[in-house]
C-alpha cells in the first residue's frame, strides 16, 4: 500500500496516480534530462488523507456539479476550510519524512512543494497558474503547505476553467503533490520549443530572470526575452534579444525565499549569455522531439547546470495521438462473450471504469501514448463496444503485432487507419523490464489475492449484511471497489497469455509451417490445471453419483421433470452433498457473468440439474477418469508430433517448450483469476441488494433490483443525493433498456462512425456448404444443430448436439460435457470460453460471421475444428416430442 502513497518522481507514470506535473517529470528523467530528485505524493494519499477526515472528495464534487451557480462559491469555501483544518496522520507523517529523507539527508534542505494534479499539464487543458505550489520550505514544516496545495484544488478559479476550457465530469479531478529540493538557481526562467506568437516551429523563445524564477511564474516581473533559431542540425543561434530592468532577485536563504535588491551588475544586464540561452533551446528542442509535440519547460541554471523543473504540452500544438475516436474501429467482440446482451447501466458503468483504470493505465504506464480524449469504450443502444484501434495502437507501439489483436480477441479483421510509430529502443527495454516485473509479481501474488477475493464473497453474504444501515452499505461499496482497483491482476495475466502466444506465433510458424496451430491447440488440451474446465469434470463426476442412487435416478426420470423441488426431493442423498459443494465452487459463475446483475447458477440451479438429467438419461456419457484420460492422451499426442517436427533441432524443442510451458501456466492464471473474480462480484451483488432492499424500505425504489439501473457513481454518492427522484429516472433508464432491446446492433462498427460494418452481408451465407472460422482446438464430430441464442436455450441442449451460438460464454462451459462440437459467431483463440473448451478437447470453431441465421435447429452438419470447417450435411431432423428440460 505505500509504495502507491508516495512514489520516487522516476515511477511517476500514471497521470491517474501521479498527476500531470509528476508524469512530465517522469518522461524527462526517462529520456536522459536532469530534474531534481524528488518524490510525488499521489491521488491516494491525498485521498485516504481526506478520508480519515471524514471528507469524501466525490460527495462534494458531485455535489458542486447539482448545486446552483449562487451557491457554489460558498460550498467551494467550505472545502477548501475542510481541508485546510485536516490533521495529518502521524503514519502518513512518518512515511513522507522518511521519502524525504531518501531523497536528502540534510536536515536544512529546503524544499519545493509543488501540485501535480490530475487534469494538470494536458494537451487541451493546462491549468497554468491555477493550482498553489510553494517554495523554500523546511521539510518538518511541509505538512501544512500539502494542505494548501489540495485544497487549491477547490478554488473558485479553478471551477470555472473546468466550465470554460476542461470541462466537467461525474469523477472529480485529484491532486497530487511533489516533493523536490530547490535548486539554488543563478538564473532561471520558461522556454518554448516554438514562438509562442508566430508559431514558427524553429524559434524558440526564452523568458528568464535572475535567480529564482517565483516571481515570473506569478506574473509579477518583466523577464528577458531571448528568440533563438535552432537548425535542423541542431546548432543554434540568439536571433533577438530584449533586456529588462531588474529591481529585485529571487534567492534562496537559509529560511527560505529572500528578495533582494537586484546589484548594479545584473540590474542592466543580461541574465543568459548567449551560450547558455542556446543551450537551452537545444536541449529544449531534444525535449519536444522525444515527447512528440511543442512543449514550454520551467528550467533553472545552478551556476552551469541546466535543472528542468517542468514540462508540459503547448495547447493546440499536439499532434491528437495519430486518431481521434471518430477514426476508430470498434467491436462487441470480448464484452460480448462474458456480458448480457443488453447489459445493466450498473454493469456499463464498472466496465468503463474497470477499462480506464485496470487496462489503459497500464499501457500508459508502459510508456504507451493514449491519444488525448481517445475512449476504450463507446456505448451503441445500450452495447458496449471495445475500441480495437486503440488497443491496436498499443501493441504496434509495443512491437507487437496489431493484427493478432483480432485472432485473440475474435470478431472482423481490422487494420489500423495510420501508421503508430515503435517506442524507442530504451523505452522499450523500460517496457519490456516492467511488464515482466509486472507478470512475475501476478504469478507470485496470485494465490493470496484468489483467497482475499474468496473471503470478500464469504465476508459478504446475505446473512452477514441483514444489519448495514444504507451508510455502510455505500461505504462497504467504496471499501470493495478500492481493494479491487488496488490489486487487480489481470492486465498482467492477459499480457503473459498474449506475449507467450505471440512468441509461440512466430516461432512454429518459421519451424514448422501452416499447421502448426492445430499442433499447439492439441497442445494445450488437458492441462488439468484451468479451473473453469474442471467444472465439466466435476458436473460429470456429480452426475455418475446420480446414476448410483436409485431415487435420485427416479428424480432425474420423473416427466414432468420437477427440479425446483431437488432439495426436498433429494434431502439425505449423498448426491445432494455432491451438488451443494458443486455449487459452493462453482455456483457464483453464470451466463453474461461480468453484469452484476446477471444471475447466477446458484440463482437458477435448475439449469444445472437439467443439464445433470441430460448425463443420467444417457447411459453412454463419458466417465470423469476417461475424460481425463482422453485429453490427456490428445495432448501427449500432439507434443511428440510437434518433438518429431524438430527433428535433430534440439535447442528449438527447448525454446518451443520454455514458451509453452510458460503459456500453459498464464491460460491456468487467466481462467483462475476471472473465476475469483466472479466470487467478487456475487459479494458486490450481495451488498447491492442490500442497498436495493433498505432504499425500498425508504420508498426511494420500487424494487431492491432497480440498483442495477443505477451507475457506480451514482451509488457512491448516494447520501449526497437524497433528496434525488430515483424512481423517476430508474424507470426512464428502463424504458430506454426496453426500446434498446428493439434494435439490433452489428458486431463491428467502422471508422467511418457508421453503426453498422461494412462487411454486413459477408457471412457464412456467402460460403455455401462449407462455413470456415478461427480453429480454436482440435478433433471432428458429426451431429445435429442446436442454437443457443439465449441462456434459455442451453436446457434444450442434448448428448452429441453442435451447438452453434454467438459467443462462447463462459457460463455454457457445464453444456461442453454433453455437446458434441461447438461453433461460435464471434470469439478468438484467447477468449475464456475458447481457453476453456480447448482444455476439454470440444472441437470447437470461432468467428464464423451469420452462422446463427443460416443454419438451423436439427440440422446436421460435421464440425473439424483443426481446419476450422463446418459442412452442412443434410436438412434439419424433426424435433423430439416433449424434448425440452
Amino acid at each position: 500500500m505505500t509504495a502507491s502513497l508516495i512514489l520516487p518522481l522516476s515511477d511517476c507514470t500514471d497521470p491517474y496516480l501521479a498527476g500531470g506535473k509528476a508524469v512530465g517529470l517522469a518522461r524527462l528523467l526517462e529520456r536522459g534530462f536532469s530534474v531534481p530528485p524528488g518524490v510525488c505524493l499521489t491521488t491516494r494519499l491525498y485521498e485516504e488523507a481526506l478520508h480519515s477526515g471524514g471528507l469524501d472528495h466525490e460527495v462534494r464534487w458531485n455535489r458542486l456539479l447539482d448545486a446552483q451557480a449562487e451557491d457554489r462559491a460558498a460550498i467551494l469555501a467550505e472545502c477548501r476550510a475542510a481541508i485546510l483544518k485536516l490533521s495529518f496522520p502521524a503514519h502518513f507523517q512518518r512515511l513522507i519524512g522518511e521519502a524525504i529523507r531518501n531523497v536528502s539527508v540534510s536536515s536544512t534542505q529546503l524544499w519545493a512543494v509543488r501540485s501535480s494534479a490530475t487534469d494538470e499539464d494536458r494537451a487541451d487543458a493546462s491549468f497554468a497558474g491555477l493550482y498553489h505550489s510553494e517554495l523554500g520550505i523546511a521539510g518538518a514544516d511541509c505538512f501544512p503547505s500539502i494542505l494548501r496545495c489540495w485544497a487549491s484544488l477547490w478554488s473558485e478559479r479553478v471551477w470555472e476553467y473546468h466550465q470554460r476550457a476542461a470541462g466537467l465530469s461525474r469523477r472529480p479531478p485529484r491532486m497530487a503533490v511533489i516533493l523536490q529540493p530547490v535548486i539554488p538557481a543563478r538564473a532561471s526562467g520558461v522556454v518554448y520549443s516554438i514562438d509562442p506568437l508566430t508559431k514558427q516551429p524553429d524559434r524558440l523563445a526564452i523568458d528568464a530572470v535572475p535567480g529564482l524564477a517565483t516571481l515570473l511564474v506569478a506574473g509579477i516581473v518583466t523577464p528577458d526575452h531571448y528568440l533563438v533559431r535552432v537548425g535542423s542540425g541542431g546548432a543554434g543561434a540568439v536571433t533577438r534579444q530584449t533586456i529588462a530592468v531588474k529591481s529585485s532577485v529571487t534567492k534562496l536563504g537559509n529560511d527560505g525565499l529572500v528578495e533582494e535588491q537586484a546589484d548594479p551588475a545584473v540590474r542592466d544586464h543580461s541574465t543568459l549569455t548567449d551560450k547558455e540561452a542556446t543551450e537551452i533551446a537545444v536541449a529544449t528542442k531534444r525535449i519536444e522531439n522525444s515527447m512528440g509535440h511543442a512543449v514550454d519547460v520551467e528550467w533553472a541554471l545552478e551556476d552551469s547546470r541546466l535543472w528542468l523543473l517542468q514540462v508540459r504540452p503547448i495547447a493546440g500544438t499536439v499532434v491528437p495521438g495519430w486518431f481521434t475516436n471518430k477514426d476508430c474501429d470498434w467491436s462487441r467482440a470480448n464484452f460480448k462473450e462474458t456480458l448480457p446482451e443488453l447489459p445493466s447501466p450498473l454493469g456499463l458503468s464498472f466496465l468503463e471504469r474497470f477499462m480506464d483504470h485496470n487496462m489503459v493505465r497500464h499501457y500508459r504506464k508502459l510508456g504507451c501514448i493514449a491519444p488525448p480524449n481517445v475512449t476504450s469504450v463507446r456505448i451503441v443502444r445500450g452495447r458496449p463496444y471495445i475500441n480495437v484501434t486503440l488497443f491496436q495502437a498499443f501493441m504496434a507501439q509495443l512491437g507487437g503485432e496489431p493484427s493478432l489483436l483480432t485472432e485473440q480477441m475474435g470478431g472482423e479483421g481490422l487494420s489500423l487507419p495510420v501508421t503508430i510509430p515503435r517506442l524507442g529502443v530504451w523505452k522499450l527495454v523500460r517496457a519490456g523490464v516492467l511488464l515482466l516485473r509486472q507478470m512475475r509479481q501476478a504469478v507470485r501474488r496470485a494465490p493470496r489475492w484468489f483467497s482475499e477475493l474468496k473471503q470478500m464473497a464469504d465476508d459478504n453474504r446475505p446473512e452477514a449484511l441483514h444489519a448495514l444501515t444504507i451508510r455502510e452499505t455505500v461505504d462497504r461499496l467504496k471499501q470493495l471497489g478500492k481493494c479491487l482497483e488496488g490489486q487487480d491482476m489481470t492486465f498482467a495475466i492477459v499480457a503473459g497469455v498474449g506475449q507467450s502466444l505471440h512468441a509461440l506465433h512466430l516461432l512454429l510458424r518459421r519451424w514448422i509451417g501452416d499447421d502448426w496451430r492445430i499442433l499447439l491447440n492439441g497442445a494445450l488440451q488437458g492441462q488439468g490445471n484451468i479451473i473453469s474446465a474442471l467444472q465439466i469434470v466435476r458436473l460429470a463426476e456429480v452426475a455418475q453419483a446420480a446414476r448410483r442412487e436409485p431415487n435420485v435416478r427416479r428424480f432425474f426420470a420423473g416427466n414432468p421433470f420437477e427440479p425446483s423441488a431437488f432439495q426436498k426431493s433429494l434431502d439425505g442423498t449423498q448426491f445432494l452433498r455432491l451438488f451443494e459443494q458443486y455449487l459452493a465452487d462453482y455456483g457464483h459463475r453464470g451466463i453474461g457473468e461480468s453484469d452484476i446483475m446477471s444471475p447466477s447458477f446458484a440463482d437458477r440451479p435448475e439449469l444445472l440439474l437439467g443439464l445433470i438429467r441430460e448425463q443420467v438419461r444417457d447411459d453412454t456419457c463419458v466417465p470423469p477418469d476417461a475424460i481425463l484420460r482422453r485429453q490427456e492422451a490428445a495432448r501427449q499426442k500432439a507434443l511428440t508430433e510437434l518433438r518429431r517436427r524438430f527433428g535433430w533441432h534440439g535447442l528449438r524443442w527447448v525454446v518451443f517448450y520454455r514458451w509453452y510451458r510458460r503459456l500453459c501456466r498464464f491460460l491456468a492464471l487467466r481462467e483462475a483469476n476471472r473465476h475469483h473474480l466472479m466470487f467478487f462480484t456475487s459479494g458486490v451483488r450481495n451488498v447491492m441488494r442490500r442497498l436495493g432492499t433498505l432504499m425500498v424500505e425508504q420508498g426511494l425504489i420500487g424494487s431492491p433490483d432497480d440498483v442495477f439501473f443505477m451507475t457506480m457513481e451514482e451509488q457512491m454518492n448516494l447520501l449526497s443525493h437524497s433528496d434525488r427522484d430515483w424512481k423517476t429516472l430508474l424507470a426512464a433508464r428502463k424504458a430506454e433498456r426496453m426500446r434498446n432491446a428493439e434494435f439490433s446492433v452489428p458486431d463491428t462498427i467502422h471508422r467511418s462512425s457508421r453503426e453498422q460494418s461494412d462487411a454486413e452481408g459477408e457471412s457464412a451465407r456467402d460460403s455455401g456448404d462449407v462455413l470456415r472460422g478461427i480453429p480454436i482446438s482440435v478433433g471432428s464430430v458429426t451431429g445435429p444443430v442446436r442454437l443457443v441464442l439465449t441462456a434459455g436455450d442451453l436446457e434444450g441442449v442434448r448428448k452429441g448436439d453442435i451447438v452453434i451460438a454467438p459467443v462462447i460464454d463462459p457460463g455454457m462451459t457445464p453444456v461442453m460435457g454433453i455437446a458434441g462440437g461447438l461453433v461460435a459467431e464471434m470469439g478468438g483463440t484467447l477468449s475464456h470460453g475458447a481457453i476453456i473448451a480447448r482444455e476439454f478437447g470440444l472441437p470447437t470453431v470461432a468467428n464464423v460471421p451469420g452462422i446463427t441465421k443460416v443454419l438451423q435447429n436439427g440440422e446436421l452438419v460435421s464440425l473439424d475444428a483443426a481446419k476450422g470447417e463446418i459442412q452442412r450435411l443434410g436438412a434439419p431432423r424433426r424435433e423430439p416430442q416433449g424434448g425440452s428440460l
